[in-house]
């Protein structure tokens, strides 16, 4: 995470005006002038792409950092029924065993309900005081819960985050209630698309099958699905929906089933595996103009 801290100085400072890091990963100096475009800085990074000064992995990192003051956080977050967190009436054995097993290293830690937050906790933080000898003091060993609103930038939170050592925040509706969680390492999943994805992070990492298509997992973004496309257009300002899931589930109006295909922007997208009434996997696979729904 603290690699992660270093990250997100320059991400911040090139996001509000600064396009030398970007010009400097490329070879091209220093810009003379303040005002550059963000055409000009696409031109650059194809610029930079076609004289190998960046590789693709770099080229879709600075695309995800641009598109940080664009996304709103909803986009990224962990949703509230996924969320591991501590509940103070609960055993101080019971929430030890949920640290331990969880593999998480930070925490929300409330009382009977994610309603009631009163601090974020680290295992690093829980270790240091029982000594791995004694039953923590989880109270003691918190920080300040930081708390910010489900439509608010994904660069706006990372900067709110910043003030605090868990690098945590709780993200609320507008009446205050929980809607989800986010994590640094979930904006770092958004800066580097495809490449951040693993096992660790909850999603699967997309595979790209012989037949062109993709196998995706339902809870992807659908704005990390562009990067990993490398398109653009799947995605609107106005949908009412931010993962693929959300987006198959839309144009069905009704709870998906095996085999069930829709097609949007240019796109099919059919779902091959459910867990429960969610979806769990779909394979996407570009068609032809005449075959896609005018509709979609």
């Amino acid at each position: 995470m603290a690699m992660l801290s270093k990250i997100a100085f320059p991400i911040v400072f090139v996001l509000r005006g600064s396009t030398n890091l970007l010009l400097a990963l490329m070879g091209l100096g220093k810009m003379k002038t303040d005002g550059v475009t963000e055409e000009e800085i696409e031109s650059m990074i194809e610029e930079g792409a076609a004289s190998g000064a960046i590789d693709a992995e770099e080229r879709q990192m600075i695309r995800g950092v641009m598109r940080l003051a664009d996304r709103d956080v909803r986009s990224i977050m962990t949703p509230r029924k996924e969320i591991v967190w501590l509940d103070l009436d609960d055993p101080a054995e019971a929430l030890l065993k949920t640290v331990a097993e969880s593999g998480h290293s930070r925490f929300p830690v409330a009382r009977a309900d994610l309603e009631d937050i009163i601090c974020f906790v680290q295992t690093k933080d829980l270790l240091a005081q029982s000594g791995g000898t004694r039953v923590p003091d989880f109270e003691a060993a918190g920080h300040p819960p930081v708390f910010v609103p489900e439509t608010m930038s994904v660069l706006s939170v990372l900067e709110s985050m910043q003030a605090s050592p868990v690098q945590m925040a709780m993200v609320v509706d507008e009446l205050g209630h929980v809607e989800g969680i986010v994590t640094a390492a979930d904006v770092l999943g958004a800066i580097a698309g495809d490449a951040a994805f693993s096992i660790a992070d909850g999603l699967d990492r997309p595979q790209l099958r012989d037949d062109g298509s993709w196998l995706i997992d339902g809870r992807m973004a659908v704005e990390d699905l562009e990067i990993v496309l490398s398109v653009s257009g799947i995605a609107s300002d106005d949908d009412p929906f931010t993962t693929v899931a959300g987006l198959v589930m839309h144009h069905l109006q009704r709870v998906p089933e095996l085999a069930d295909k829709v097609t949007h922007n240019g796109w099919t997208f059919e779902v091959i595996d459910m867990d429960g009434r969610r979806i769990d996997k779909l394979l996407v696979s570009r068609v032809s103009p005449k075959e896609d729904d005018p509709t979609g």
